[in-house]
C-alpha cells in the first residue's frame, strides 16, 4: 500500500506542476501574453494548480509530524464562524458552491486555529471533488452543550457501505484503480481523524451511494489535549 501510495503522490504533485509549467510557456508567447482575457484566465489556472499543490505539501508534511508525534498544538481563543468564512474564502471560485449555515452564538472555541482550518478545509475540499461541477455542498453547525458539532454535506458519488470503515485509513482510495477519476494522495481523511483525535474530538460519516455523504464532527469547546 505504500508503495502505491509512493506512485499517487508523485503522479499528484506531477501533475499540478506539469500544468504551471504549461501555462507558464504559454504566457511567454506574445500571441498570447498580450492578450488580457486570455491572460487572466491562465493566471486564474495556475493559482488553481498552486494551491492544489500548497494543500497536498501541507498534509504531507503534516502527516508526518502526526506520524512522528512531532506536531505542536496551539491553543487559542477562537470563533467558529470567523474560521468558516476564512477557509471558505479560501476556496476562491468554488466558495460560491457552499451553502454555509453558521449560528453566531455558538460557544467560543479554545483549540488550535490552523489545526481546525486543516480539518475543515480538508473536508470542504473532499465534499467538492467528489461532488458533480457546480453542484452545491453544505457547511452547518450547532452547539450541544460545550460540545460543537459540525457537517460537511455533498451530493456526490456517496460510499459502499462496505468501503465506509476504510476510508478513514492512511493511503486509502475509494477508488484505486489506475484510471481513477477523483485525484488525491488518500491522505485527507486520515488526517484530518488523527488532528480531532488531538483536538479531543471525533468524526463519524453517513454515505448513501450514488447520492452523497455527510462527514460529522464533535469538537469540545475546550480542546483536551491526549496524552502522548
Amino acid at each position: 500500500m505504500k508503495g502505491d501510495f509512493v506512485a499517487v503522490v508523485s503522479h499528484e504533485l506531477r501533475t499540478p506542476v506539469t500544468a504551471l509549467i504549461g501555462y507558464a510557456k504559454t504566457l511567454r508567447q506574445p500571441a498570447f501574453s498580450n492578450d488580457p482575457t486570455i491572460r487572466e484566465e491562465f493566471l486564474e489556472r495556475m493559482e488553481r494548480q498552486g494551491d492544489r499543490l500548497l494543500r497536498l505539501v501541507e498534509n504531507l508534511l503534516t502527516t508526518a509530524k502526526l506520524e512522528s508525534d512531532e506536531l505542536q498544538i496551539t491553543i487559542g481563543r477562537l470563533l467558529f464562524e470567523d474560521l468558516v468564512r476564512e477557509v471558505v474564502e479560501g476556496l476562491g471560485s468554488d466558495a460560491n458552491r457552499m451553502k454555509v449555515d453558521v449560528p453566531g452564538d455558538l460557544p467560543v472555541l479554545h483549540t488550535d486555529r490552523q489545526l481546525l482550518g486543516r480539518v475543515l478545509s480538508n473536508l470542504l475540499d473532499n465534499a467538492l471533488k467528489y461532488s458533480p461541477d457546480g453542484s452545491p455542498c453544505e457547511l452547518g453547525a450547532r452547539a450541544e452543550g460545550d460540545v460543537v458539532v459540525m457537517w460537511v454535506t455533498d451530493h456526490g458519488i456517496g460510499i459502499e457501505p462496505a468501503k465506509l470503515e476504510r476510508i478513514f485509513d492512511r493511503f486509502y482510495q475509494v477508488d484505486s484503480s489506475s484510471t481513477r477519476q477523483f485525484p488525491g494522495a488518500g491522505l485527507g481523511l486520515s488526517m484530518v481523524r488523527d488532528l480531532l483525535n488531538r483536538l479531543g474530538g471525533k468524526i463519524s460519516v453517513n454515505s448513501t451511494p450514488g447520492q452523497g455523504s455527510t462527514f460529522t464532527v464533535h469538537l469540545p469547546a475546550s480542546a483536551t489535549i491526549p496524552t502522548p
